[in-house]
């Protein structure tokens, strides 16, 4: 029974964040109660990795899905991008515009064959791919990722992390990031009070001011 929901389990992000901390005490008592005394092997695994960092736990939701997908010109500055909306977001930003997306068994699967056939759909057409979420699947995205590369398309990430909170091997594999929860109060990228950034990747430049009327 221990080694069925061991495998059952997957720990697909780290995620740092105070709030999700104070929850180490519901899954120590989850664990303890699925494994057993007598377990300590798998006990201890699941302590240690609970007590030195956080992290998101999903059962048996390995799979990344979108909810919707369109082309669009406004969310990377001078690209034509198809952007897709990854199901299933953890951070659950009060105000957040794709709410509905949340839930993480909603939509389609996203695989890198459904990419490939809409990337060849609109050849010719798109200059840049755009995944709105998902780096809570950093190895499904990363793969999409790469295919988008072999394209010769440019690729952004829209996510609530900050930069340093970001999987190296993504950023090594895109062109544009934008970074920072959604804080109504704050704005979006196109508020000058904003905590997000629009970043690209290629020369370090913070491109926020395309975003901005006027500027």
């Amino acid at each position: 029974m221990s080694l069925f929901f061991i495998q059952k389990f997957t720990i697909l992000y780290r995620l740092d964040f105070p709030y999700l901390k104070k929850l180490q005490p519901f899954f120590m008592h989850f664990f303890y109660f699925i494994f057993g005394k007598k377990n300590v092997t798998y006990q201890h695994l699941v302590f240690k990795i609970l007590k030195s960092t956080t992290y998101c736990v999903c059962f048996d939701m390995d799979q990344i899905r979108f909810f919707s997908e369109q082309v669009v010109w406004q969310e990377v500055p001078n690209e034509t991008s198809l952007a897709f909306l990854i199901c299933g977001c953890p951070l659950k930003c009060k105000g957040c515009h794709s709410a509905e997306s949340w839930k993480a068994t909603s939509g389609q699967i996203l695989t890198e064959n459904y990419l490939i056939h809409k990337l060849k759909q609109y050849q010719g057409l798109l200059s840049c791919v755009l995944f709105m979420g998902g780096e809570w699947h950093a190895d499904q995205l990363l793969a999409l990722l790469k295919c988008a590369k072999a394209e010769r398309l440019n690729t952004c990430l829209y996510t609530g992390l900050e930069y340093d909170e970001v999987p190296t091997n993504l950023l090594g594999e895109l062109t544009y990031i934008k970074t920072g929860r959604w804080i109504a109060e704050r704005g979006g990228l196109n508020s000058l009070t904003t905590n997000q950034r629009f970043i690209d990747l290629r020369t370090g430049e913070n491109l926020n001011h395309l975003f901005i009327k006027g500027s």
